[in-house]
């Protein structure tokens, strides 16, 4: 082919391209966001009208009605339904596939502002709600502070809240379970029925008592002033002392008013201690590792020059998201170097096997550079996630298919033909190439029309591993047709045999560097905590095997030995002659063993458990209580400090490290935290 010929003939052209990838492939892949799955947006929209003292009735005819007859106007509609009571009226619009949502979310509105007239004049709020995964905290933290607990919810209001909301990326800082004062005015019903006031009548008239209103321009001496009133209570006294319409009465004659915190409806505590929960959220465009680590650096920060607020990261999306990015790398890196191994194995030469392991690195770098391009010309939302990092593991394989292929032909025609390593490279490229071609349109015509579905989260989640695929695969035949035959033209020289020796040496010196910087990474201890847990968990799983399965796996085991040894005896060409020749002679014996194949794959499909998402296991132990209405809030506060105390008396039993409580009417839930697999006793 010519660009088997093109590669060989001008080295330096190629070599300097390939570098080029090489460094855009790196640099891209520091410029990609990190996201633990793909974000993913619904297709509806639900507008939400809180109205206060309304029956089920009142809510769809005066409120619901209208918004159905206005929202039904809108295009791209697929459904509309809605739901009234609980003192508010919700309607939901689903949308068909494929729509601009932040088009539809503006039209939806502008439809609601022109049906504001027709709902009730005393409704004060329409929301909006759209379901976006990006919505969720990157970053949760419990704080509870050790001296006076006054200061807690200073401390978070006035420095906490603020210095997160300045960091970069943060969009939003949300704190749950602080006290506010609130005022609050209790009035007496039997003086409300002595004289005859009714509650609308008190509503309305603090409501027209508590504004400003501008009186326009006053010109005097040419000079032009601006006058305003100023009518809100600025005073607890003021609202008190407020003169009833038609009685003479104050509000204070009808009750008490009040500014102070209210009644408590829940508790959430931290090692025993009142506590808070923050949450940060990110920027729509923000990296969530980065994000997410400049504001546990921030909350350490705090923590520092605060010594007595204690601080306890509860979820933090970054180590999830680089945790598992870093288990899909190093899966990666081992299956290469399986693949690699597997080539030297069978083709016996160290030169062929460092023309493949070529391939490897370059086309991976290649697939960073066309991600950052889909991104930044073509606006996919594709990011580095645990969807497409996982189609880029799965195209490892694939990644080495076309290069085994050119190179086989390449090794061939130059071992077994005599032909000269520029010759053998560039015809032998040309037998192979328009069948690596194909295969390789083949392979990406499975995954192309993922493309075109809907905008379901199925979808979206093959959308990335389909595009990481297909990239990793158009890269791969590249790099076969025009890198493997200028490295091969260069490595199969018959002047190179004799430092064969001394690259075997280079490259299990590499080898064992890397599985050498591996097991330093992981440490002596990570290593006694994986045999304490997985390896222990392994050991009892196979302890536990059926006998059946035993069985099984020892006769399969055996099949496998025996295979080799015959392979070894026989050598594997004419073992597999013999195979094919076998079949051949057998087609009904072997049509019914790959019909009973295929039937058992049929039969494990619809027997192995099917789930959306797998099962991740954490650290941590989750404990509800549920108890009778009955109960008040104080008496499930106390059995809840009961439990809290047994376990934190017993912490250094149950590997604790942190213990987090919610307590609400009617129970509560307790979130047991453990310390890492490494330095606990005890597994999950």
């Amino acid at each position: 082919m010519k660009i088997a010929s093109f590669s060989v003939q001008r080295p330096v052209t190629l070599t300097m391209a390939t570098i080029s990838l090489v460094v855009l492939g790196w640099i891209s892949v520091t410029r990609i966001p990190l996201e633990s799955f793909p974000s993913i947006s619904s297709s509806s929209v639900r507008v939400g009208v809180n109205y206060a003292s309304a029956s089920p009735e009142e809510l769809e005819r005066e409120i619901t009605l209208p918004l159905e007859q206005s929202l039904a106007m809108l295009g791209s509609v697929e459904r509309i339904s809605s739901r009234s009571g609980g003192n508010s009226a919700n309607v939901s619009i689903e949308f068909v596939a494929g729509t601009d949502m932040d088009l539809a979310v503006m039209e939806v509105r502008d439809r609601v502002d022109q049906a504001r007239v027709l709902l009730p004049a005393d409704v004060e709020r329409i929301s909006l709600f759209r379901w976006q995964s990006d919505d969720r905290p990157i970053l949760e933290a419990d704080l509870a502070w050790k001296g006076d607990e006054g200061r807690l919810f200073d401390i978070v209001r006035k420095v906490v809240e603020p210095r997160l909301l300045r960091l970069d990326g943060v969009a939003n800082v949300n704190i749950g379970g602080i006290q506010e004062k609130q005022l609050i005015i209790e009035l007496d019903q039997q003086r409300l029925e002595a004289h005859d006031v009714s509650l609308g009548q008190l509503a309305n008239q603090l409501r027209a008592n508590n504004i400003n209103v501008s009186l326009g321009r006053v010109l005097d001496a040419g000079l032009r002033y601006q006058a305003r009133v100023r009518g809100e209570f600025s005073y607890v006294e003021e609202i008190g002392a407020l003169p009833v319409l038609g009685r003479d009465l104050t509000l204070a004659d009808l009750g008490t008013v009040t500014y102070e915190y209210p009644e408590q409806e829940r508790f959430e505590r931290l090692n025993g201690r009142n506590a808070v929960e923050v949450q940060v959220y990110k920027a729509s465009t923000a990296n969530t590792v980065d994000v997410a680590q400049l504001a546990r650096a921030e909350l350490e920060r705090i923590s520092a020059e605060y010594g007595l607020l204690d601080i306890r990261i509860t979820r933090d999306r970054a180590e999830q998201v680089m945790g598992e990015l870093n288990n899909l790398m190093d899966s990666g890196l081992l299956g290469g170097l399986l693949a690699v191994g597997i080539i030297f194995l069978f083709l016996r030469s160290i030169r062929s096997t460092i023309v493949i392991g070529l391939a490897i690195p370059v086309s991976v770098c290649c697939v960073f550079t066309g991600i950052f391009v889909a991104r930044e010309v073509f606006g996919s939302p594709i990011t580095l996630n645990m969807v497409s990092m996982m189609g880029l593991m799965l195209a490892v394989g694939m990644l080495v298919d076309p290069a085994v292929v050119t190179l086989e032909s390449i090794f061939r025609r130059r071992q077994e033909e005599g032909e000269g390593p520029v010759d053998a490279a560039i015809r032998g490229t040309g037998e192979v190439g328009m069948a690596v071609v194909a295969s390789s349109l083949t392979t990406m015509c499975v995954f192309i029309p993922f493309f075109f579905l809907s905008n379901g989260r199925v979808s979206r989640w093959m959308g990335d591993a389909g595009l990481t695929i297909c990239l990793a695969v158009g890269v791969s035949t590249i790099v076969s047709l025009a890198i493997i035959p200028l490295a091969s033209s260069r490595l199969f020289r018959s002047s190179l045999d004799r430092f064969d020796g001394l690259l075997k040496l280079l490259v299990a010196t590499g080898v064992l560097f890397g599985v050498g910087w591996k097991v330093h990474d992981i440490g002596l201890a990570g290593m006694v905590a994986w045999g304490r847990t997985t390896g222990a968990r392994v050991l009892h799983t196979t302890l536990d095997m059926d006998l059946g399965v035993a069985i099984a796996l020892v006769g399969f085991a055996l099949c496998v030995v025996g295979l080799i040894w015959h392979f070894h005896e026989q050598g594997m060409r004419s073992s597999y002659v013999s195979l094919l020749t076998w079949t051949l002679d057998h087609r009904a014996v072997t049509v019914s063993g790959a019909v009973g194949l295929m039937g058992l794959g049929i039969w494990l499909f619809n027997t192995i458990e099917q789930q959306g998402t797998p099962w991740q296991q954490e650290r941590s132990v989750d404990l509800t209580v549920e108890m009778e209405r009955s109960f008040s809030l104080e008496e499930v506060d106390g059995l809840f400090k009961e439990i809290e105390a047994d376990l934190l008396r017993h912490a250094a039993d149950i590997d604790l490290e942190s213990l987090s409580t919610r307590i609400y009417r009617g129970g509560g839930t307790v979130r047991a935290r453990l310390v890492d697999a490494d330095q606990g006793q005890l597994t999950t």
